[in-house]
């Protein structure tokens, strides 16, 4: 976890690629420990997780991790590359963000609609 949050070294786009890489690593032996021991498993998860979803709906979902966990992962970030700038508004450093440019990118790499361009 201090891995994940450490704000001293490198940018805020660092840190989310080091969030990135924990729960890739987390997903990628997921299936390992379905197999093994699921209802340790979720004992462990159900504590730490907080959704709308009820505990029912989790572990039916949790039945699904298998197929689920096959798809391939892509991963990215919002905002994307080329698509924000560096502002000061109000004496505060903030991103100024192209947001039509991440919906296509959202649009393209989640739903796998073609946007035009």
């Amino acid at each position: 976890l201090a891995y994940c949050r450490i704000r001293y070294i490198g940018t805020d786009f660092a840190r989310t690629e080091r969030q990135r890489k924990v729960l890739s690593a987390i997903i990628s032996k997921a299936p390992a420990t379905f197999l093994t021991n699921p209802v340790e498993m979720m004992k462990g998860i159900l504590p730490n997780l907080t959704t709308n979803l009820t505990e029912a709906e989790v572990r039916n979902l949790s039945l699904q991790a298998a197929k689920l966990l096959s798809y391939d992962m892509i991963q990215g970030s919002i905002p994307i590359e080329g698509s924000y700038s560096n502002a000061s508004i109000q004496g505060m450093s903030v991103l100024e963000v192209d947001f039509g440019k991440n919906k296509e990118y959202i649009r393209e790499e989640i739903y796998g609609e073609e946007v035009s361009k």
